[in-house]
Formats: structure tokens, sequence, C-alpha cells
């Protein structure tokens, strides 16, 4: 069976949106489990949301789990934090204090699977 000029560029054209649509709701779903965890880890460690300045997810350029990053700022601190989710772990990336980056590279949380 032949397909017509028109049926194969909308067959292309709804491949397209699908693996967008796709791909946008994998990285939703990445950042959205990255904040949820840290957003945990803030409340066992005794801050309160009115302690919590920022705390915003984004996606960085560096490779593999590091892509999916969360930022935070608490009330009182100077330093800024970025975590990041590697399998069930949360890991504290780095801090910037007085503009310095200090890489740390901390598990700061482990998650046990279910």
């Amino acid at each position: 069976m032949r397909w017509k000029r028109s049926t194969k560029i909308y067959f292309l054209i709804v491949l397209i949106i699908v693996i967008l649509v796709g791909f946008n709701l994998y990285s939703f779903y990445k950042l959205n489990t990255v904040k949820i965890f840290v957003e945990e880890y803030l409340e066992e460690e005794g801050y309160t949301q009115n302690e919590i300045s920022v705390i915003d997810k984004f996606k960085s350029n560096l490779a593999g789990d590091r892509h999916w990053m969360v930022v935070v700022r608490l009330e009182g601190d100077q330093k800024v934090y970025y975590y990041f989710k590697s399998k069930n772990k949360l890991i504290l990336e780095s801090y910037i204090l007085d503009g310095y980056d200090n890489v740390v590279n901390k598990v700061v949380k482990t998650r046990h699977s279910e």
C-alpha cells in the first residue's frame, strides 16, 4: 500500500508533536520529583515554608541526573544551595557563598525503596 504524500506529512507532524509532548512530560516529571524530594528533606531538617525564601526547579547544562536541579535559598542564610537526585539519593551538589561556587557532592538524604 502506498501512502499519499499528504498522509506522510501529517504522520510526520503528528509524530513530532508526540515526541515533543513526551519529552516535556518527562522533563516535568523529573523536575517535580527532585523538588518534592528537596522539600521533604528541608521539612525533616526542621525548616518551615516561611524560612525558605526560594525553592525553584530548573534544567542545568550538566549531564545525567545533574541536568534536573533545584536551587534553595533560606532566610538568614547567605548561601544558595543546589540539589539533584540520583536514583534514591538526594545530593547537595554545591552552594554559592560570596560569589564563589563550593562543590560538595554530598548525599544528604536517601529514600529507601518501597
